[in-house]
């Protein structure tokens, strides 16, 4: 179907329309500063494509968010740990210092009310961190997560975080081994970000 989303005309049919009302969704998302902006981002979208937003007796188990007994069942002892995402997922270098405040709050208190295996660090949603963020992290968890620029191994509040997923052993080590993480990540960020910034044959930015 062709449909037309905040002023672009996208045909549903095709994998990159797919791809760039997904993009849009998620800006929009993100620059939502409410809950009920965020659910009316959500509901423009279910309403645009004509699909119903499921509720939560239509998820499939594995999508369904966990509770508090859930959490509770994994006691002190347990082999998994349960750690803080932040409370809702919000790329926190798009917000200010009183929102990232809430955001890393409101998760630390409810893990440490509900969570026996709780351990207080933090990984930042998307990875996305900035200096307030660290300053305010540094005051609620032992150490934070980060996987865009500026993580380092030499900063507790900025790890670099890999994900586990599919990965085998040997990508792990890849992902963890110094001179990707010290040489080669960062070069790639500074040509990402140098390409990022050239001018188009327009002469405006790409």
């Amino acid at each position: 179907m062709r449909v037309i989303y905040r002023g672009i005309s996208l045909d549903l049919s095709r994998r990159q329309a797919q791809v760039s009302a997904h993009r849009l969704t998620e800006a929009a998302f993100r620059g939502a500063r409410s809950d009920r902006e965020r659910q009316n981002v959500l509901s423009e979208f279910a309403e645009l494509v004509d699909v119903p937003r499921p509720t939560v007796e239509d998820l499939d188990d594995d999508l369904r968010f966990v509770t508090r007994e859930d959490v509770a069942s994994l006691d002190q002892s347990s082999m998994l740990t349960v750690a803080s995402h932040a409370a809702t997922h919000r790329h926190l270098a798009d917000l200010n210092p009183d929102e990232q405040q809430d955001e890393l709050t409101r998760s630390d208190l409810v893990l440490r009310r509900n969570s026996p295996s709780y351990c207080p660090v933090v990984a930042y949603p998307a990875g996305c961190f900035n200096g307030a963020t660290v300053s305010i992290a540094r005051k609620i968890y032992r150490a934070g997560f980060a996987v865009s620029a500026g993580a380092s191994y030499r900063n507790p509040y900025a790890y670099p975080r890999v994900g586990l997923g599919q990965h085998t052993v040997s990508e792990l080590e890849y992902g963890l081994n110094p001179l990707r993480l010290n040489i080669l990540v960062p070069l790639k960020t500074w040509f990402r970000v140098g390409l990022s910034r050239s001018p188009d044959s327009t002469g405006s930015a790409t």
